[in-house]
């Protein structure tokens, strides 16, 4: 705990409110994780003083709103601090998680649920920032001028489509488009769809591998995305031969992507409602 006690501020706190460092030493005694994540993180020692809501982790269909009313007060057009708040949110996050699992006040079965939501809380709050990014860049896809959705959609699978995250889990996701090979951008420059939502993807990985590495690092799978230092492929869903081999007709993804949704059915579920295009 060098971090901690190297420091007169936080030695202080400790002092002045000894119940924090109670639940300090009972948690780094019960957890390597939550020890190095308060070592590395100090500034989460302020989420010791308060026991109501050290132990009571956020509702699992909250985990969007609180992270909504949490980037409120950064600029949205401060991207560093957007991503920095991102981080602040999840490690905060994640210690009520880990605080409740260890107190036993938040059962083993639902240690998985609430890491899921915050993972997708997350992940819908990147694919937000990025989506407003690329727009503004070069203009939205044709395709979507009379039609709502945006065309796009962020499948999970493995532990994350399982419901089975752990505290330091990979996310695995496959990006899924439904642009067609003619469609342009809208905006002053302008670039095929189908190359908008390859920057897209690439922008997401940007996101989250360069600049928010401790939020969550996110694995790409094989044949749908290459390693971010190659950058990232995103075919059609046609050009994904474990998904679909049949030309898809003209609708919405759910139903051109009928086989993928059947699969998801089984191994997969369809995470970040609010961004897929379903209509």
């Amino acid at each position: 705990m060098t971090g901690i006690v190297t420091r007169t501020t936080y030695l202080e706190l400790l002092s002045e409110f000894p119940g924090a460092l109670k639940h300090l030493i009972t948690l780094c005694a019960a957890s390597p994780m939550v020890a190095s994540q308060l070592a590395r993180h100090p500034l989460l020692l302020d989420e010791l003083l308060d026991p109501n809501t050290l132990y009571q982790p956020t509702a699992t269909d909250a985990y969007r709103d609180e992270l909504r009313q949490y980037l409120l007060r950064v600029p949205e057009e401060d991207e560093e601090q957007q991503l920095e708040a991102l981080r602040q949110f999840k490690q905060a996050q994640q210690l009520h998680i880990a605080a409740a699992d260890i107190a036993g006040t938040l059962p083993v079965m639902k240690v998985s649920d609430h890491l899921t939501w915050l993972a997708e809380a997350i992940l819908d709050a990147v694919v937000q920032q990025a989506w407003g990014q690329m727009v503004a860049r070069y203009g939205l896809p044709t395709h979507l001028h009379d039609r709502q959705g945006r065309g796009f959609a962020v499948v999970g699978y493995g532990k994350l489509g399982g419901w089975e995250l752990g505290y330091s889990s990979d996310l695995d996701l496959v990006f899924l488009h439904d642009c067609p090979a003619e469609v342009m951008t809208d905006g002053e420059r302008e670039i095929d769809g189908r190359q908008f939502y390859l920057r897209l993807a690439q922008r997401i990985m940007h996101l989250f591998s360069t600049r928010t590495s401790s939020v969550f690092f996110t694995k790409w799978t094989p044949g749908c995305a290459l390693p971010a230092r190659r950058g990232c492929w995103l075919p059609p869903l046609t050009r994904l031969p474990t998904i679909s081999r049949t030309r898809p007709g003209r609708g919405s993804i759910r139903r051109w992507c009928a086989p993928a949704w059947s699969m998801a059915t089984r191994r997969c579920r369809r995470a970040l409602t609010p961004f897929v295009a379903i209509s």
